[in-house]
């Protein structure tokens, strides 16, 4: 759901963008998905009815040198460490 124009700034001024995609399953449970660098493409809004505003965007990540990284993955569980 379209919450605010962070990423469409970004897109539109082809600056790079940091983004975190999180799927929770519970409490002790969870993947983080964190691209530290990343160059959104412009795309148009979709206004489909009362349901509110949607947009997809496709971006391409490429590695960050502060970060020294392209993906970081992150799996949280039950298990303290390996």
């Amino acid at each position: 759901r379209f919450v605010d124009h962070t990423l469409e700034t970004a897109a539109r001024a082809a600056t790079a963008a940091s983004i975190t995609f999180t799927l929770t399953i519970d409490a002790n449970t969870s993947v983080e998905f964190h691209y530290p660098r990343c160059m959104l493409e412009p795309t148009s809004v979709a206004v489909e009815g009362p349901s509110g505003i949607s947009r997809t965007y496709n971006f391409t990540a490429s590695d960050d040198a502060a970060d020294a990284s392209l993906l970081r993955v992150t799996y949280k569980n039950a298990v303290a460490a390996y």
